[in-house]
């Protein structure tokens, strides 16, 4: 019955069930294929619960597991969802949120690493002008790139650099501001952005599963910057 499969679908938190008969699908029930049909019903009983689910079903696209999910997004826009398998056999519904929540754990370190580049950028663009900024890059990267190919630009350096530059002692002073003053807090700075730094260079060297813990340092680490940045554009506001 339709009280029955909205039962369901509120308890599990579904936004639709296949409707089948034996293994073969008859269609999908969800709130809009109610809502549509009981628009076309020109009598609509008192107690709609009692009616079966079967005359709310709407029919919705088969795809393949191998299908490029890029294919199906039509679909997906279009109905709310798609069935995996075939009529006889089904494997699985796929909805909207799926795809958005697998492109959210995809995408997200992705997101925070960027957003925690940003930050330092933002921090290092506050504590130093120009002039202070040329004389921390001598200082932090002089070893590094060699002095002839040093960059001057914040855009032309990597997130490792940001780090030397920050956690180098001759340039501390600039950002105790940000990250509080004494050696203790430099090393504990520095820490945390090169921990940063390793976990980037597994995402962008494609690591399959990040582990549930990397992903909470990258989170912790990139709301403490936020943090740290907005508590000094505040202040010096």
């Amino acid at each position: 019955t339709v009280a029955k499969a909205i039962q369901i679908m509120s308890e599990r938190n579904f936004t639709q069930l296949p409707v089948v008969a034996g293994k073969a699908v008859l269609g999908v029930f969800s709130f809009r294929s109610l809502a549509q049909r009981l628009l076309k019903i020109r009598q609509v009983p008192e107690d709609i619960g009692i009616l079966p689910v079967d005359e709310f079903v709407e029919p919705f696209q088969f795809v393949q597991p191998s299908d490029n999910w890029a294919s199906i997004l039509k679909y997906l826009d279009r109905e709310d969802g798609v069935l995996v398998g075939n009529r006889d056999q089904l494997e699985a519904i796929l909805t909207p949120m799926d795809v958005l929540d697998y492109l959210h754990r995809i995408a997200s370190p992705f997101v925070m690493l960027a957003e925690m580049e940003r930050s330092l950028r933002r921090i290092i663009t506050a504590c130093v002008d120009e002039e202070e900024l040329r004389t921390c890059i001598v200082n932090s990267l002089a070893q590094k790139y060699g002095e002839e190919a040093l960059p001057e630009e914040l855009k032309e350096m990597t997130f490792n650099d940001y780090v030397l530059i920050i956690g180098d002692g001759r340039n501390w002073p600039h950002f105790t501001n940000v990250f509080g003053e004494g050696e203790w807090q430099r090393k504990t700075t520095t820490a945390r952005l090169k921990q940063v730094g390793e976990l980037r260079n597994e995402v962008f060297h494609f690591r399959p599963d990040m582990l549930p813990r990397d992903l909470e340092i990258l989170s912790a680490r990139r709301d403490w910057l936020q943090m740290k940045a907005r508590a000094f554009e505040a202040i010096k506001a």
